[in-house]
């Protein structure tokens, strides 16, 4: 580790942000999850061949596979941080940092998420905290330690490289 870390209770505003993070987790995993199941049952019913059946069940599962377990790994790894109660705090150098933004087919931007690269981790940051942020630069952030959301990030030195994203 290149930084100073420290552990601290989480806040009731910080339980809450992880309780929403949480429920929307379960939300898409039940989504995904009866959506698979509603088309295994549907591709059984309609296509009587049983190759074509199984071949058709064979690709869904596949599809499906990938956002269940996302899903299910975030849900898991923010229970626990709820469940333990304690946050990271990181005192260290901002190693990298990525925006993903999501544009529809009109060409508009639709979203973004927003992530830091600390100490060889990863971890998801407001927006709000993003753009001030350049890479090398020294920060505390207040972060949870399983599921890896950032809380509150505060520049405590200046050695950045970034000007623009």
């Amino acid at each position: 580790m290149n930084g100073m870390e420290t552990r601290q209770n989480l806040t009731a505003e910080e339980i809450s942000f992880l309780e929403k993070k949480k429920s929307d987790a379960l939300l898409h995993l039940i989504l995904c999850a009866f959506s698979l199941i509603f088309g295994l049952l549907l591709s059984i019913v309609i296509i009587k061949d049983s190759s074509d059946s199984i071949l058709l069940c064979g690709i869904m599962s596949i599809i499906f596979f990938i956002p269940i377990a996302k899903n299910l790994r975030q849900f898991l790894s923010i229970s626990k941080d709820i469940n333990g109660g304690v946050k990271k705090i990181l005192v260290t150098h901002i190693e990298d940092f990525k925006e993903a933004v999501y544009i529809n087919k009109q060409g508009r931007k639709v979203g973004s998420d927003h992530y830091i690269f600390l100490d060889g981790e990863k971890y998801a940051v407001k927006e709000e905290h993003f753009y001030p942020l350049g890479k090398g630069d020294v920060i505390e952030a207040h972060i949870s330690p399983h599921s890896k959301y950032a809380f509150n990030i505060e520049k405590t030195g200046n050695k950045s490289t970034k000007n623009s994203v």
